[in-house]
């Protein structure tokens, strides 16, 4: 008669003997589950950027802003951009809308919006449809009008390259040099604007300052980021009166930012 000690290590080496037959098809079983649950999240996030690029498409339509052909590059270098943007379509889609953005030779060519927070367009395209690919837009503390001593632009950093993505690009100075020339056009002014240093903090950086006592404070507050510059072209802070800072993600550690800071180099009324 078999003691309840030899049945339990009788039972316990039955099991294991289950396992070793059983365990490769286990794993292998868990391995594919895994995997269809990895190319699931990953289908999504390609049908993510997918549709999201096809709707910012459009609007680049609506909007009569296209950067693909020679003939439209021409066109925003010799007029300064936005002489044909078209504002009413643009607000029948989104009210919110404040302005485009160019940069050539770059994948940014997107509209501006403003909400009452920095949240919403975080997860909400320009046409205000849920989406982890956001929409670029102006903190809600800047002038609506773009015409403040600093205004601030976010963007997200996506891994298709698209959205703000080519902003972290700045940090390298032969991409600085290349690109330098950045355009604004917004209902009542255009802007041309020449990007003057770019640079990484981590997001609690306090550069979201919007009021100045004076042009000294003002200047005093643009030298503190050109300590922290990567790449630096500015001759003189004193000649700059206006900042446009295009912040994004970036990965160079936890938390990273980059920001590019750009300052006025025209403007005039469109047409």
């Amino acid at each position: 008669m078999e003691s309840e000690g030899a049945t339990t290590i009788m039972k316990g080496s039955r099991f294991g003997q289950i396992w070793h037959n059983r365990a490769p098809i286990i794993l292998m079983v868990i391995g594919v589950l895994c995997l269809v649950v990895a190319l699931v999240i990953a289908g999504f996030k390609v049908f993510e950027y997918l549709d999201a690029s096809g709707r910012y498409q459009q609007i680049e339509e609506l909007a009569g802003i296209d950067t693909d052909t020679q003939q439209s590059i021409k066109v925003i270098e010799e007029e300064l951009l936005g002489l044909d943007v078209d504002w009413e379509a643009l607000r029948a889609i989104n009210p919110d809308v404040v302005a485009w953005i160019v940069i050539p030779e770059t994948k940014i060519n997107y509209p501006i919006v403003q909400a009452d927070d920095n949240e919403y367009y975080l997860d909400h395209l320009f046409d205000r449809s849920s989406s982890k690919v956001g929409a670029i837009f102006l903190d809600v503390d800047s002038s609506v009008l773009l015409d403040g001593k600093n205004n601030i632009i976010y963007g997200h950093n996506m891994n298709d390259g698209s959205m703000f993505a080519d902003i972290t690009r700045y940090v390298d100075s032969d991409f600085f040099d290349k690109h330098r020339t950045i355009y604004i056009a917004t209902p009542n002014m255009n802007y041309e604007l020449q990007a003057e240093f770019a640079f990484v903090c981590d997001a609690g950086a306090e550069i979201a300052q919007f009021d100045f006592a004076d042009h000294e404070q003002f200047s005093s507050f643009v030298t503190g980021f050109l300590a922290e510059a990567s790449v630096s072209r500015v001759e003189d802070v004193n000649q700059i009166d206006q900042l446009f800072c295009l912040a994004t993600c970036s990965y160079q550690y936890y938390d990273a930012r980059t920001i590019l800071c750009a300052s006025v180099v025209k403007s005039y009324e469109p047409t």
